[in-house]
This record gives C-alpha cells, sequence and structure tokens, in this order.
C-alpha cells in the first residue's frame, strides 16, 4: 500500500536518518548563529569567534567521535532484549563523558598557545581566548549530550534528541541576542556573551537528557 513503511525500505531509512541529520546539523548552526551575531560587532570580533569556534569544534569532534559508539553497543544490547545491558552501555558512555571533559580542562589551559600557532592579531587572540575558554568549561554538558543522545538512538529513538537540540538551538539564538548586545537589561558582554549564551543552552540540554535517561519511563 502507498505509504506503507516497508521494514528496511527507503521510507524506514529515511524515517530514522532525517532526526539524526538535523540534531547533527544542530551543533554547526549553534556556532553559526554566534558567528553571525558577533559579526555584527566588528571584523577583530568575527575573525576571533570564527577561529575560535573552529578550534573548540575541532577538539568536540574528536570526543563526539568517542561517544557515538554508544549508540552502537546500546543497540545491539536492546536488540537483544538485554536491558541491563543497554543500562550498563548507557552509564559506561556518561563515565566517558566525565573523562572526556577532564581531558578538556587540560587542554583548555593551552588555549593561548594553541592561538598563538594561528598567527592572529593580539585582538583577535585576546577574543578568541576567551571564547575558546568558556566554550571548553562548558564541554561537559555536550559530552553528555553526545552520549545519552546516542543511548536514545540506540533503542530506536531518533525524533527526541532531534527536539531537544531544536530547543537548545532557540534558546540560544535568543540568549545571543540578550548578552552579545545587551538588550532589555542584560549586560553587553559581546563576545563572551556569544559563549556563556551557548554554554547556558548546552547546559539546559543536558539537563533534558539526564532527565530523561534517569526517569522511570
Amino acid at each position: 500500500k502507498k505509504g506503507t513503511t516497508v521494514p528496511g525500505g527507503y521510507r524506514e531509512v529515511w524515517l530514522l536518518a532525517y532526526p539524526v541529520v538535523i540534531t547533527m546539523v544542530s551543533h554547526t548552526v549553534m556556532m553559526f548563529v554566534d558567528t553571525a551575531m558577533v559579526g555584527r560587532l566588528g571584523v577583530t570580533e568575527l575573525a576571533a569567534v570564527g577561529l575560535a569556534g573552529i578550534l573548540t569544534w575541532t577538539l568536540f569532534s574528536f570526543f563526539n567521535g568517542l561517544l557515538i559508539s554508544i549508540n552502537t553497543f546500546v543497540a545491539q544490547r536492546y536488540g537483544a532484549n538485554d536491558r541491563r545491558g543497554v543500562a550498563v552501555a548507557a552509564w559506561q558512555g556518561l563515565y566517558i563523558a566525565l573523562a572526556s571533559y577532564l581531558v578538556t580542562l587540560l587542554i583548555s589551559r593551552f588555549t593561548d598557545p594553541l592561538f598563538s600557532l594561528m598567527q592572529p592579531s593580539p585582538e583577535v587572540q585576546r577574543l578568541g581566548a576567551i571564547y575558546t575558554k568558556i566554550r571548553l568549561y562548558g564541554g561537559l554538558n555536550l559530552f553528555i549530550s553526545f552520549g545519552l543522545g546516542g543511548f536514545l538512538r540506540g533503542i530506536g529513538d531518533t525524533k527526541t534528541p532531534m527536539r531537544i537540540e531544536i530547543v537548545a538551538n532557540l534558546i540560544n539564538i535568543i540568549l545571543d541576542y540578550l548578552l552579545i548586545f545587551g538588550h532589555f537589561g542584560f549586560p553587553r558582554l559581546e563576545v563572551a556573551g556569544a559563549a556563556i549564551a551557548t554554554l547556558i543552552a548546552g547546559t539546559i540540554s543536558a539537563i533534558i537528557y539526564l532527565t530523561l535517561f534517569l526517569s522511570r519511563r
């Protein structure tokens, strides 16, 4: 019948895949919004956040690749109806997220030397280092999202991570507007405001993931 989902067919693959695509793109969109809004401040700020965004996402992508493997282990145990194994794999993901964050904190101590390798102007380096350090300090939130997003996809739920990331992006857009430019009584933090907005959005995202994961359902 027309519209029927055939197991393993294109429709089933599409229904599983498009939320994953949106989820992955959302992380890039968040960085793009930071860069676009900061660009209204000037070329120096734009260059700083552009370089800092590339640097931080390069570091985060390594741990994303590590944590996304949780998806495979959860899916295997879920398919075998090993519910205890599912829980064990998911918790291992959280432990790896914590270990990854400790490594990230260590790397954050070398932010200035890393920026100096790119040889930007002193002001670009100063502002870029501020953005990078704030983003790295908030790395735990992102790693939790990576790990628990993999858990949800492993049990066949690709839409919940998509919805969570859409909410996080909307929060980031609003907070960017408020904290970068200081509208509606909020402090004008400029480049630091962009990083703080993303950190807060990531924190809310991680709290939602943890709340769902720890819930009885």
